[in-house]
């Protein structure tokens, strides 16, 4: 089969790291692959998903190509029917993603609302009990971590990148 294309375990994670090697050749090999397949993809997060691969575009100053595929995993991540949290393939990767590419003006019509909407979500999803916080690892599941990838640690990071960013979110009472 075909690679895929998410930024962790594909195509869009081997671009930024021929960017970052140097390897001018097959940054735009990959990047011309990505392009090529972005319309295949289904899902928005940042791991494996239109998220992360946004990243990478930018990283190789992709710019509007970028853009309009944060806007497209927004628009996705909206109404995706979500199996995990956190930030590698939760809503808090999509919302660090946008906050990162905001933050570097790559972003210009971004709707906040929807990061709102999305921030709003993810926060519904934290479990607090015993002075801990932590995220469920899987919607409305009984399991919750503390972790990075999986769980608040994530999520808290994702917050902070959107503080940073001075995206202007209102949330939902």
């Amino acid at each position: 089969g075909m690679l895929p294309l998410g930024q962790s375990s594909g195509l869009a994670g081997i671009l930024r790291t021929c960017a970052i090697l140097g390897e001018t050749a097959m940054v735009d090999a990959c990047a011309e692959e990505v392009l090529r397949r972005l319309d295949r993809v289904e899902e928005p997060g940042l791991a494996k998903g239109l998220a992360g691969i946004s990243l990478s575009l930018a990283s190789v100053g992709l710019r509007s190509e970028s853009t309009l595929t944060m806007q497209r995993a927004l628009d996705m991540a909206s109404d995706y029917s979500w199996k995990s949290n956190g930030l590698a393939h939760g809503r808090a990767g999509v919302i660090a993603a946008a906050a990162q590419l905001f933050q570097s003006g790559d972003f210009p019509g971004l709707s906040n609302s929807l990061i709102a909407a999305l921030l709003a979500e993810e926060l519904s999803q934290v479990v607090v009990a015993d002075d801990h916080v932590s995220l469920r690892s899987e919607p409305d599941g009984n399991r919750v971590m503390p972790y990075l990838a999986s769980g608040s640690a994530g999520l808290l990071l994702s917050i902070v990148l959107l503080e940073r960013s001075k995206i202007p979110i209102t949330l939902p009472h």
